[in-house]
C-alpha cells in the first residue's frame, strides 16, 4: 500500500500530512524514515513522509532507535531489531523475562547509549545490553513497580522517568537514586529532555508545567512564564531551542533556556491535535497527530533573530534573586556567543567555596540555581568568568 501526498504550500509553519493510521513514533535510518502505529503496523518513507509504504502489517510500537547503522523497536512486546534498514526484524528479549518465560504484554518505551551500553526502558524497569540486543541485563532499577518511561542524559550521567518520579545514576545503572526536590507532584513528570548541562521535565496532568535543573535533577524551580497550559506531554530540545506540546494549546518554543515561553502553532488548524511525543531527523521536525502528523523543518524551528532580548549582544551577570536568601537562589546571566565560562562562588576572604559553572556554553540567556545548605549566613560573591569577561555580584545568605 503507497499513500501519496501532494504538497503545495511553501509558507513556514507547521504542514499537516495525512497517514492511515495515528503514528506513535518516529526515526530516519539515513535512507528511510519509520513510522510505528498502535496496533496498525509499521511504514516507511523515503522522502520524509511524502510517500508511505507498510512494513508490517500488525504490531504496537513504542518507540523506534536508531544505534549507528541498527534499527531497534520498542512495542507492547518486547524489544526487536532490524540489521539490514528495515527489512528483516528478530525480537531481542533474551535476559528481559526474569527467567518466567515471555509474558502476555511487556512494554518497552525507550532507548538511549552511553559508551558501549544501549539501555531500554520497559514496564519492568531499565536493562542494558553490550552486544547490540543478544542478551540483556536489568540494572539496579528493576521490578515490577518499576516501570520506566523516557531517558535523557548528561555525558555519563543516566535520568529516566518513572511513576514515582525521575531517576538518576551516575555509574551506568549500578545505583539509583530518586531526584525529584523542588516538584510537587511526582506522579506526573513523565516527559525529560537534557541540554548541555541542564534538565527539563514536564507534568502531563495536574498543571504543573515545566520544571528546570541546573545541578544534574539535584533540585528543580519553575520555568512556566508564557507557558498557559500547564499539563506537557513531549519536551524537545535542538540548538539553544526548546519545543513542547500540550494538552489543549498546542505547541509552545522557548529560544532562553525556557525564560519565557511563547505559542509556535501556526499551521495548526486545532490546538488539541498535537498532545504526543516530538521527533526529529537530520532535516525535519515530527509530531503525530490524528491520522496524520505535522512537519516542519528544524532550520525554522531553531532559527532565531539577533536581538537583544534573545541573544545579547554583551555578557552580563544579573543579580541573583532572591537576594538576601535561604537556602537556595538563582543566577541568571547571559553570553553574546560561544564560549568557556566558569561560574564560581567565594567567601568574604576570597576563598573559592563552588564551582557552578565550567565549561563551554552556547550563546543565549541562562538561569542556575546555587544551594546553599552547606554554607552558613553570611555575605559571598559570585563571578562569572570567560576568556574576555568577569564580573562579580555581592549575595547574602540568612538562615
Amino acid at each position: 500500500m503507497i499513500i501519496i501526498i501532494i504538497n503545495n504550500s511553501l509558507i513556514a509553519q507547521w504542514m499537516y500530512l495525512p497517514f492511515p493510521y495515528t503514528p506513535t513514533c518516529f526515526v530516519n535510518s539515513g535512507t528511510k524514515l519509520f513510522a510505528g502505529t498502535f496496533q496498525k503496523g509499521l511504514y516507511y518513507s523515503t522522502n520524509y513522509g511524502e510517500e508511505w509504504s507498510m512494513f508490517q502489517q500488525s504490531g504496537n510500537y513504542r518507540t523506534l532507535f536508531l544505534d549507528d547503522t541498527i534499527l531497534f523497536a520498542g512495542t507492547s512486546k518486547g524489544a526487536y531489531r532490524s540489521t539490514d534498514n528495515g527489512n528483516n526484524w528478530i525480537a531481542v528479549n533474551n535476559g528481559m523475562w526474569n527467567g518466567i518465560g515471555p509474558p502476555l504484554y511487556f512494554d518497552v518505551y525507550d532507548f538511549i547509549r552511553i559508551g558501549d551500553k544501549l539501555f531500554v526502558a520497559t514496564i519492568m524497569g531499565v536493562f542494558y545490553t553490550t552486544d547490540g540486543g543478544d542478551v540483556w541485563k536489568h540494572t539496579s532499577l528493576f521490578g515490577e513497580l518499576e516501570p520506566c518511561y523516557v531517558f535523557a542524559k548528561i555525558d555519563t550521567v543516566l535520568f529516566v522517568t518513572t511513576p514515582s518520579g525521575i531517576r538518576r545514576t551516575t555509574n551506568l545503572g549500578s545505583e539509583w537514586s530518586s531526584v525529584n526536590n523542588g516538584l510537587p507532584n511526582t506522579d506526573y513528570f513523565h516527559s525529560i529532555t537534557a541540554t548541555h548541562n541542564e534538565l527539563y521535565t514536564g507534568s502531563y496532568a495536574g498543571s504543573y508545567g515545566i520544571y528546570k535543573s541546573c545541578n544534574f535533577g539535584t533540585s528543580w524551580i519553575p520555568v512556566n512564564n508564557g507557558l498557559i497550559d500547564s499539563n506537557v506531554y513531549s519536551i524537545y530540545y535542538n540548538k539553544n531551542t526548546l519545543l513542547l506540546t500540550t494538552e489543549s494549546k498546542g505547541i509552545f518554543r522557548s529560544t532562553d533556556s525556557g525564560i519565557h515561553w511563547n505559542t509556535y502553532n501556526d499551521g495548526l488548524s486545532d490546538t488539541n491535535m498535537v498532545t504526543q511525543e516530538i521527533f526529529s531527523d537530520k532535516i525535519f521536525i515530527y509530531i503525530p497527530s490524528y491520522r496524520g502528523f505535522f512537519r516542519r523543518p528544524i532550520s525554522e524551528v531553531t532559527s532565531v533573530k539577533m536581538n537583544s532580548t534573545i541573544f545579547p549582544s554583551e555578557f552580563n551577570l544579573a543579580q541573583n534573586y532572591p537576594n538576601p536568601f535561604n537556602a537556595s537562589t538563582n543566577i541568571k546571566y547571559t553570553i553574546p556567543k560561544g564560549s568557556y565560562v566558569k561560574i564560581v562562588v567565594y567567601d568574604i576572604l576570597g576563598r573559592k567555596l563552588k564551582t557552578l559553572i565550567n565549561g563551554e556554553k552556547s550563546e543565549g540567556t541562562f538561569i542556575i540555581q546555587l544551594s546553599a545548605n552547606d554554607l552558613s549566613s553570611g555575605v559571598y560573591y559570585y563571578q562569572l568568568q570567560t576568556k574576555e569577561f568577569i564580573q562579580t555580584k555581592k549575595l547574602i545568605l540568612i538562615k
